[in-house]
């Protein structure tokens, strides 16, 4: 009816639908993921070589970002949800059968696929996130994304081990194929159902329509925002500090234990994730969040200096426990503001916008943590040129010890980081100075928009009501 207002009714048996099925792929990748990792440090035994193959999953992605972000916006989330799996399961495919078939695989395939498999994620991973906006309501976005951090939880906590115990006892094909297999449960859920419609907001409507401008309009859109601007810069140098981490953690455990141990360190790590993205799926996530990200940052660099106390397999495990409690807080958190404070029909761009800026820095974490630790294990080693400096002093001399000393600056860099954001105005008091997307559909000459929350929608969205009722 023309003038009309009407509220979305989200879908939640839906929600659960497709969660459930991408849950599932999420695992079985990870498996895939882990077992690579595995099988390219063993065959090269090089920590810069195994940072390569993650640098490979991670740039070409930051690439295509922009034109992920428009085409999340402007097309069918759930059918490029459809294609991004179905390019992603080919590259797996691909894969099993080099290693099945001859075991011809190589590391430069791993890598080649790791490029292709992170521009299909580019747009996979924004195309899930935003649908989120389409099929939770508002008050229960919190606990959606929770559990969506659940499947992380769940990767750390049973992948690690069973990966390892896969790796060993029937090779990588057979993991390949458990992969494959969940690709296609995936694809095939997205295929019969259907997902609700994208109203327009007043700023998509805004854009001039041509694909420079809708490339460019999440990066203007967040311009005019400082706190959401000083958000996205924190995550940057969280992400970094965190890419870092994620990649010293394999080695690190290599040189002092077994490929099991590291099975079983991940996996009560990822334990913490799991009993947090429940915790907070039942709960929600704590009102005030930017102080809820910024205290938990900050405790997460704390938590690095005590990794490193006295190192072992245990005092890793345990720090791994604590510093991943705080992951789902911090992607809840996060998530809840930037799914109420945007547009649902802007969602993708601002989400591509956000997500060059918050991984620009991980490529090169990532290249720095292969040759920062090869440098500084050859500096801490029992032969290296600092026996008797101060810094071996305190750090010690033996395998590990290098990296350990990394581990020590990149908890500064966090502490840091964390209290300065939170001493930032605009960010501080982000959540009451910027109006959330209010989810209110307007019918108008055929077409449905989307208003940003103002005090003149709510009456309007009241008087309507009002109207109807008598």
């Amino acid at each position: 009816m023309r003038g009309s207002v009407q509220t979305r009714e989200p879908n939640m048996r839906l929600f659960y639908s497709v969660w459930g099925t991408q849950l599932a792929s999420v695992l079985a990748s990870y498996l895939t993921e882990f077992a690579l990792s595995v099988w390219v440090y063993q065959r090269t035994q090089s920590i810069t070589d195994f940072a390569y193959t993650s640098l490979f999953s991670t740039l070409p992605g930051m690439l295509v970002a922009p034109l992920a972000g428009t085409v999340v916006d402007l097309y069918d989330r759930r059918t490029v949800m459809m294609l991004a799996d179905s390019v992603a399961v080919l590259c797996t495919v691909a894969m099993m059968l080099l290693e099945y078939s001859a075991q011809s695989l190589q590391v430069w395939h791993v890598c080649l696929s790791g490029l292709v498999v992170s521009i299909a994620n580019t747009f996979q991973g924004p195309a899930y996130q935003t649908s989120l906006v389409q099929l939770v309501p508002k008050t229960h976005l919190d606990r959606a994304n929770a559990m969506v951090e659940v499947g992380d939880g769940l990767c750390e906590l049973v992948c690690p081990l069973l990966a390892s115990a896969l790796l060993v006892s029937v090779g990588l094909p057979v993991i390949m194929l458990i992969d494959v297999c969940a690709f296609l449960v995936a694809v095939l859920t997205l295929a019969v159902v259907r997902f609700p419609p994208v109203p327009r907001s007043a700023d998509g409507r805004a854009s001039d329509g041509s694909w420079i401008g809708e490339l460019g309009l999440g990066f203007r859109w967040l311009a005019t925002r400082p706190g959401l601007v000083a958000l996205v810069l924190t995550f940057a140098v969280a992400n970094f500090v965190s890419e870092f981490i994620f990649q010293l953690v394999p080695p690190l455990i290599l040189r002092i234990a077994s490929v099991q141990e590291l099975g079983y360190v991940s996996s009560f790590a990822g334990t913490g994730v799991l009993l947090s993205s429940v915790a907070v799926a039942v709960r929600g996530a704590p009102s005030a969040r930017v102080m809820t990200i910024c205290l938990v940052l900050a405790a997460q660099g704390l938590v690095m200096f005590c990794a490193v106390l006295h190192l072992s397999c245990v005092t890793v495990a345990f720090s791994g426990f604590v510093y991943m409690l705080g992951e789902p807080l911090l992607q809840a958190c996060s998530q809840g503001i930037w799914m109420t404070k945007v547009p649902t029909d802007l969602q993708g761009r601002v989400h591509s916008a956000r997500r060059i800026v918050t991984t620009a820095a991980i490529p090169l974490a990532t290249v720095l943590s292969g040759h920062l630790a090869d440098h500084f294990e050859r500096w801490f080693a029992e032969d290296g040129p600092l026996i008797g400096s101060p810094a071996a002093m305190i750090m010690g001399v033996g395998p590990g010890r290098g990296i350990c000393c990394l581990f020590v600056t990149l908890g500064l860099i966090a502490v840091t980081s964390s209290l300065l954001a939170l001493l930032y105005g605009p960010l501080r008091h982000l959540e009451a100075s910027i109006p959330d997307a209010f989810l209110v559909v307007r019918e108008e000459e055929g077409e449905e928009h989307e208003e940003e929350y103002t005090e003149h929608a709510d009456q309007r969205l009241k008087d309507e009501h009002a109207k109807k009722q008598r």
